[in-house]
């Protein structure tokens, strides 16, 4: 005998489709936490080394751009630049990132043709490697914690 579905519902995933998107979300996810820390450890204590010897910050940019770019392709995500002919080089501009992914920070390093410097949590110093680069390398930190 077969079960009538209603028509509302027809268009619905099935459970396991849902189920089957969620793992595959999870272990992307998994992949890209994983693979930050490695390319972290990789390319973190050169930069933090660099940093003490070069203080134009060319180099750590370079090291920094290259952490994003190998964070980016090993995840597949290709990036469709547009408009990078509107930015000058001898400017100086402030970009806004509302956050959207994790992977707002590696996009900008990697798409932006000139040194990046953010502005960030002062706590994050505390992570080892990253937040040594941070605080080495010239980003602004800020204490966001409750003013007094």
């Amino acid at each position: 005998m077969e079960r009538a579905i209603h028509p509302l519902l027809s268009h619905l995933p099935s459970m396991a489709a849902k189920n089957s998107f969620q793992i595959t979300a999870f272990l992307r996810a998994l992949f890209l936490i994983l693979f930050t820390a490695v390319y972290t450890l990789v390319l973190g204590l050169p930069a933090c080394t660099i940093c003490l010897l070069d203080s134009s910050g060319r180099w750590f940019s370079a090291l920094q751009r290259t952490w994003a770019t190998w964070l980016l392709r090993t995840n597949g995500i290709r990036l469709s630049l547009r408009g990078l002919e509107n930015i000058e080089k001898s400017h100086s501009y402030i970009f806004i990132s509302n956050h959207a992914s994790i992977l707002d920070i590696p996009v900008i390093l990697s798409a932006l043709p000139f040194p990046v410097r953010f502005i960030a949590k002062k706590s994050l110093v505390w992570f080892p490697i990253f937040g040594w680069s941070l605080y080495l390398s010239g980003h602004i930190l800020i204490d966001s914690g409750p003013r007094h």
